[in-house]
């Protein structure tokens, strides 16, 4: 059942989205589950770049 509270987070970009606070989480997968982390980015760019960092280095574990 949906929440009656609004949304806790818009996807802005495949595996971003932005936070009610302004900031960004991602979504990187890890042994299969999705995983959502906070990211220090400012800009959608910087986002973009922290997310492929971390899929990057869920794939050499």
């Amino acid at each position: 059942m949906p929440s009656s509270g609004g949304s806790r987070r818009v996807r802005v970009e495949r595996g971003i989205y932005q936070q009610p606070n302004g900031k960004y989480a991602v979504c990187v997968r890890v042994d299969g589950r999705a995983r959502f982390r906070t990211v220090e980015a400012v800009t959608l760019a910087e986002a973009i770049t922290q997310r492929d960092a971390l899929q990057n280095a869920c794939r050499l574990d």
